[in-house]
């Protein structure tokens, strides 16, 4: 069995459960290649899973000095010219593109891929599917306004018409495909988790716990992570000093945004911005944190989380979770069994619900059990390899 993935860029800090997700297919004896459609940027962090299970050895880039391995190709020519035009709705919009697609479906074809794998809604990996004459599917997250919105869109109508079968990170996102899916689809969408490896993120009481308040995100502005700097400073204000720690990057033009945000609450003395860590660095946080905060949010453009990676990690460890009601959270974050659940955009609900933890150690203990059960029960990276391999084999598995 082998099928090929299509990523933006591969590998890359937040995307961990594209690295998790292709190395249960690995183990479980199929034979992955990932095309990377851009290359890693030249500061960012890669996970030590990366290399333990060679991800890198699997994957494939385009440069222009890779060009000799398909220019006697006829095919590779051909798909040149076909891409002077739109591709099932896509456009190639420079010359590099277009040789970079032709390169990918050339290798494609050579390496007798019969089925294209992709992560979130968009285009580009039907029109590469198409150009090679693949099938294809794709794993729906949640940030897509469509599925938010519960309004009609042709694009996504067209996608889930196109694809052989698609995957629902959450039941939240399924019951959102659904609606724009013909009936005789909706059955071929499937819920298929994000899993982690529970057994890399096991707890231990024993390491002091020097953090207070733990969050794990990039700074997108759907994270909510100003909401938690605010809550911050807000504690801080009543008198109740806490030690937050946020992990994570974005653009500078966010990371000037958040510093003013620090500023704002006055929480300078109070909020520890860590930058980029790697998975082992994350393990390390959250064994000695007391509680794990991600205050989700639907941005003004309409992107939300669809269910975080990160808040499965947490639970795994046995920390008690924090967050909003957005998209697939509540799946795993349900009020008063796992965690504590706030309105989206409180700031003061936040700090209250960080400080009723707080003040309860028995209450985190049975939230993090509890928490970690949640996760063995549905969202571990064996159960949902074995969904996920059950919705792709009719596809991949050799004639």
């Amino acid at each position: 069995m082998k099928v090929a993935y299509l990523v933006g860029h591969f590998p890359t800090t937040r995307e961990t459960f594209i690295i998790n997700e292709v190395s249960d297919l690995v183990r479980r004896g199929v034979d992955v290649e990932i095309f990377s459609w851009r290359q890693p940027t030249a500061d960012e962090v890669t996970h030590p899973e990366v290399a333990e299970n060679r991800l890198l050895n699997r994957t494939r880039y385009y440069r222009i000095r890779y060009l000799w391995r398909v220019v006697g190709s006829c095919f590779f020519w051909r798909t040149l010219w076909v891409t002077r035009q739109p591709v099932s709705g896509y456009t190639f919009r420079t010359f590099e593109d277009r040789l970079r697609a032709a390169y990918f479906a050339t290798l494609l074809r050579s390496h007798r891929h019969r089925h294209l794998h992709a992560h979130f809604v968009g285009m580009l990996g039907e029109t590469m599917a198409q150009l090679a004459g693949l099938s294809y599917s794709f794993t729906a997250h949640c940030y897509e306004a469509d599925v938010k919105s519960g309004g009609y869109s042709p694009q996504l109508a067209e996608a889930l018409k196109r694809a052989s079968t698609v995957v629902a990170a959450s039941e939240f996102v399924r019951n959102g495909l659904r609606k724009h899916a013909e009936k005789d689809r909706q059955d071929d969408i499937h819920v298929v988790r994000c899993g982690i490896d529970a057994e890399r993120f096991l707890p231990n009481q024993r390491i002091p716990k020097d953090i207070d308040i733990l969050s794990v995100a990039g700074f997108n502005k759907c994270k909510g992570l100003e909401y938690l700097i605010e809550a911050a400073g807000l504690l801080k204000s009543d008198g109740i000093e806490t030690k937050v720690a946020i992990a994570g990057w974005g653009p500078p033009e966010r990371v000037s945004e958040m510093l003013a945000a620090r500023s704002r609450a006055g929480a300078e003395g109070v909020v520890d911005l860590l930058g980029r860590v790697d998975s082992q660095q994350v393990r390390d946080l959250l064994t000695r944190s007391k509680i794990f905060v991600l205050p989700s949010i639907v941005d003004d453009d309409g992107h939300m989380d669809g269910l975080p990676v990160a808040l499965m990690e947490a639970a795994a460890m046995e920390l008690p979770l924090i967050s909003t009601d957005v998209a697939g959270i509540p799946e795993l974050v349900i009020d008063g069994v796992t965690g504590i659940v706030v309105p989206q955009r409180d700031p003061r609900a936040l700090a209250g619900a960080i400080q009723t933890l707080l003040r309860d150690d028995e209450l985190r203990e049975r939230l993090g059990k509890a928490a970690r059960q949640r996760v063995l029960e549905e969202f571990t990276r064996e159960m949902n390899g074995e969904r996920l391999l059950a919705v792709l084999r009719p596809y991949i598995e050799e004639a």
